[in-house]
């Protein structure tokens, strides 16, 4: 019943102490509990909690799977890798309730931030080969943003090739 003002209260902190607190929280918690904690452990990029948000980002309820993802997102670690792309790959990258797909592009803006430029441009090039058609040509369109952000002058030509592109919404 306390979850939600604890799990605040340790939001408000934000420290590595309240990080800590969540995390061993995380075990004693269930249901509306632990998805709350999942979804501050994310909002705080709780990098020690990794592993247990990449558990939870196979959950099949969808409302835990969604705060797994975007703390998975958050975190930005390199073995987040594979978890994201598949999670937005079995849901064709189109939008569907635990929000892979806007997950897998926080996560290629959060790689660029922290320098991982490489990955981030790995993430952006397989959302952009994933997403060309007219229903997806928004969520393409952020990829590519994110790459020329990230890439600058380099992403000149993926930037003319789009303004080429069959589609003249795109």
């Amino acid at each position: 019943a306390l979850v939600e003002p604890a799990t605040q209260l340790m939001l408000t902190v934000k420290s590595v102490a309240a990080r800590a607190a969540l995390l061993a929280a995380l075990d004693k918690a269930t249901g509306a509990g632990q998805i709350t904690i999942v979804k501050a452990l994310g909002e705080l990029k709780a990098v020690e909690a990794h592993d247990r948000l990449l558990a939870f980002a196979k959950d099949p309820n969808p409302a835990m799977r969604r705060p797994a993802l975007a703390g998975l997102a958050r975190v930005a670690s390199p073995k987040s890798f594979p978890a994201l792309p598949e999670a937005a790959k079995s849901a064709d990258f189109r939008y569907e309730p635990a929000h892979a797909m806007g997950a897998l592009l926080e996560y290629a803006k959060q790689l660029g931030k922290k320098g991982a430029l490489v990955t981030s441009e790995k993430v952006c090039r397989l959302i952009m080969k994933s997403t060309d058609d007219a229903e997806r040509l928004a969520t393409r369109a952020a990829a590519l943003a994110i790459l020329a952000d990230f890439r600058g002058q380099s992403a000149l030509p993926d930037l003319l090739k789009a303004v080429d592109h069959a589609d003249r919404k795109y």
